[in-house]
């Protein structure tokens, strides 16, 4: 069925055509231009669809329930996946009597550091609220008598940062810095939420505790935990597995940590080599002396 409508608009004849379907009937319907205009003006561009979508995603992404089934599934299938290789080389660096600090915990790393460090003692911070509460739940259904848990992560000074979950980071939270060539793209930014940092010296349960093992996954911010661990890296010469994504806040941990004498490996080939950014394609990283 054809609509036909002929309009004067400025002068010029506009003839405008479209083609629907009625189910039930033949019944032929003559709308004008202007009539069209308005319907199809009603309709959501693809722009403001697009946004809704974000917001949805957004909002399924950091729901509390989302989350904590995706951490049961990568702990049941942590051996047979690929991408936690270098992660399962981290654990095979530790011993049963480690103490170990879980510097952005993802729920599966700290319940797999306290298995490995049965006799030991994991520290586990994470500063996203929803996070931490999946983080509680998880320690919890696995039963780690060993981890301590706090609400926050590691800076030099208390401070509070606003961070964002970014669409460009494929929904991962990345720091938002606009003073480093904008980490993120601000179109892209799906939900903002703020993270807590304090000082490693203001932990009055750490400050006799020999650490011989350290995690950084904290997205952007790892360079800011690093300053902060920084008499640890003098003096008890802990190994260290970095996830480092952006490449500017990895620069800037590989300059700070090589006055410590520490080297930079990355696992390749079933071995540690020395990193060559020419030869490997990596975002994790080993500081080991």
């Amino acid at each position: 069925m054809k609509w036909h409508c002929t309009d004067d608009f400025s002068r010029q004849e506009l003839r405008c055509s479209a083609t629907a379907k009625v189910v039930g009937t033949r019944q032929t319907k003559n709308l004008s231009c202007t009539h069209q205009a308005i319907f199809w003006a009603k309709i959501p561009t693809f722009t403001s669809m697009r946004n809704i979508v974000k917001q949805l995603l957004g909002t399924l992404l950091r729901s509390e329930r989302y989350l904590y089934a995706l951490t049961l599934f990568k702990i049941k299938t942590f051996k047979q996946r690929k991408k936690d290789h270098d992660f399962s080389q981290f654990l095979n660096l530790l011993d049963a009597d480690d103490h170990v600090l879980d510097i952005g915990s993802s729920g599966m790393s700290t319940v797999l550091i306290s298995k490995k460090v049965d006799r030991g003692e994991v520290y586990s911070f994470e500063p996203e609220p929803v996070d931490f509460i999946v983080l509680k739940r998880i320690v919890k259904e696995y039963t780690c008598k060993n981890v301590n848990l706090y609400l926050y992560t590691l800076s030099n000074q208390t401070e509070i940062i606003d961070t964002v979950l970014s669409e460009k980071n494929e929904a991962e939270i990345t720091a938002n810095d606009d003073e480093e060539n904008e980490l993120y793209d601000k179109k892209s930014i799906i939900n903002k939420e703020y993270s807590k940092f304090y000082p490693l010296k203001s932990i009055e349960s750490l400050k006799e505790v020999k650490i011989s093992g350290i995690k950084i996954s904290i997205e952007n911010f790892d360079y800011l935990a690093l300053e902060s661990v920084s008499d640890l890296l003098e003096n008890d010469d802990p190994v260290i597995y970095a996830e480092l994504k952006n490449k500017q806040n990895r620069q800037r941990c590989f300059e700070f940590i090589k006055p410590f004498r520490y080297k930079i490996f990355v696992y390749h080939d079933n071995e540690f080599q020395n990193y060559n950014s020419e030869k490997h394609d990596t975002q994790n990283f080993f500081f080991l002396k």
